[in-house]
């Protein structure tokens, strides 16, 4: 019987590496986690630079937002307080994967190591910076205000899907319907697609539709992106790239522009 096979669908605590790798949280009732990247951040009466200022943020300040627009985002801090006015967009991290130290770990300038790159930081066991990016052998992650790079371990290596195989339907859930594959070519074209796919850190853009996978040994769904962006989301959290054009995922269905 073939198998569906699919790797972790979360980041785990890895018992021998330097750090704990924490998947981003996702949405939730107030809207997308934003914590601040800069040392003071000003809060706004409204999304503009003229506007009153009503607030200040500081660096690792955390909050929600939502529906983020030209370069500006609404501030949601609790249930009860409603919007506290807005913040530039480009100051923040939205719902970022995060790096938690378990033990002293270096922080670089740069991808690199050797006496001529600048060690700018030295981080004590329990610390926890937002990653910014996954950069191969190297995870970037906000440090007060900056950006410093950290050397992967052999364990800290993010996972990714092995193989996709045995489907006998898969379906698109859009807003506009569901979408159903059952052809036996298009769904081998679906998993070659879908094992191709490997880990990144942050999405690059919202997801739009579920993808409803179904084989022998199950079902599986995954969070997809726009027709112009490659990025997967499991049900677990951890965000997926697809090695080639997004649009071919949708194709498959009979769908363009979305």
């Amino acid at each position: 019987m073939k198998r569906f096979v699919l790797l972790l669908l979360a980041l785990c605590l890895f018992s021998t590496a330097q750090a704990q790798i924490l998947p981003p949280d996702g949405p939730g009732q107030l809207g997308i986690p934003a914590v601040v990247l800069c040392q003071s951040l000003t809060v706004r009466e409204s999304p503009a630079t003229s506007a009153k200022s009503v607030g200040k943020l500081r660096y690792g300040d955390l909050f929600y937002t939502q529906n983020a627009a030209d370069g500006w985002a609404p501030v949601f801090q609790g249930e009860n307080e409603g919007c506290l006015g807005y913040v530039k967009s480009e100051f923040l991290a939205l719902d970022p994967a995060w790096y938690v130290t378990e033990g002293s770990t270096s922080v670089w300038a740069w991808g690199e190591t050797g006496p001529d790159v600048p060690k700018v930081a030295l981080l004590d066991k329990g610390e926890k910076l937002p990653i910014l990016k996954d950069s191969g052998d190297w995870l970037v992650v906000s440090l007060r205000g900056a950006a410093g790079w950290i050397k992967k371990t052999a364990a800290d290596k993010v996972p990714v899907f092995q193989s996709v195989s045995g489907l006998y339907q898969a379906e698109m859930h859009t807003a506009s319907g569901v979408y159903v594959l059952t052809n036996p070519d298009s769904l081998r074209r679906l998993e070659a697609l879908l094992s191709s796919a490997s880990a990144i850190v942050t999405p690059k853009c919202p997801f739009q539709a579920q993808l409803v996978l179904r084989s022998a040994a199950g079902a599986v769904t995954l969070e997809v992106a726009t027709d112009s962006c490659p990025n997967l989301r499991t049900a677990g959290g951890q965000y997926y790239q697809l090695s080639g054009r997004a649009a071919d995922l949708w194709q498959l269905f009979g769908l363009t522009g979305y």
